[in-house]
């Protein structure tokens, strides 16, 4: 309220209580800010493993080798089970080995055998431990000892051919076997006994003496004349 002062007096003022101030309740708290939290780092991940680098060429080889494999194993069974077949073969004798024959008997002196367009018979054996076979000195004489095989050869065939020195071997009871003498006395020593040597030309449905000188070891036992690897003729021992 405003007071009437008077003259010469100066106003006085005029004091008003202040107002109430807010006081806070015993334990009482203010409230904190939140606290800021980093947050946690992320686990690392974990990456699927790489499988190693195959080398360039191997699994090309593992299928080669598989097929190989498969190819042998199935040609294997594919024999097991293959038929067995006995096939009657022709003997010297002209016998046919099928079932229990044996096949391909061995002939003996005197006997006539056929092989192939030729039938051949051996007539006797003999040896020498040299010959002239010129009339003139000229001496052929043998590593170990000769034999000789006097033989009759006849050609069934229609053309002209000849008595391959080839086709005749002498086989021991070894098995060690002795080709026909390629020297020159051993194709002239025949002349001089009026018979043919080995690489003689025949005419066809002819026959001609032979006779054909095999340097063999001595003392050899069970000799065997074979011709043309599958006729046997047995022709006795050396001494």
């Amino acid at each position: 309220m405003a007071q009437n002062n008077s003259p010469g007096e100066h106003p006085q003022p005029v004091y008003q209580p202040a107002p109430p101030q807010y006081q806070a309740p015993p334990n009482y708290q203010a409230p904190q800010p939140p606290q800021y939290q980093q947050p946690l780092p992320a686990p690392p991940q974990q990456s699927a493993p790489v499988p190693p680098p195959q080398k360039k060429g191997m699994g090309c080889m593992k299928g080669i080798m598989l097929a190989v494999i498969l190819f042998v194993a199935l040609a294997v069974i594919g024999a097991m089970a293959a038929p067995k077949t006995n096939r009657g073969t022709t003997g010297t004798n002209g016998s046919s080995g099928t079932g229990g024959t044996v096949a391909n008997p061995v002939a003996k002196i005197g006997d006539a055998v056929t092989v192939g367009s030729w039938n051949v018979t051996v007539e006797k054996i003999e040896t020498s431990t040299g010959f002239d076979w010129s009339g003139f000195k000229n001496m052929q004489e043998p590593k170990g000892i000769y034999v000789f095989v006097y033989a009759t050869a006849t050609n069934n065939s229609t053309k002209t051919d000849s008595v391959n020195s080839f086709d005749y071997k002498i086989v021991d009871g070894t098995g060690a076997t002795f080709d026909s003498c390629n020297e020159l006395g051993c194709f002239g020593y025949p002349n001089k006994l009026d018979r043919d040597s080995f690489n003689t030309q025949v005419p066809p449905r002819t026959a001609t003496k032979l006779l054909g000188i095999f340097d063999v070891a001595p003392h050899s036992k069970n000799l065997t004349l074979v011709i043309e690897r599958n006729t046997k003729i047995a022709i006795g021992n050396t001494p």
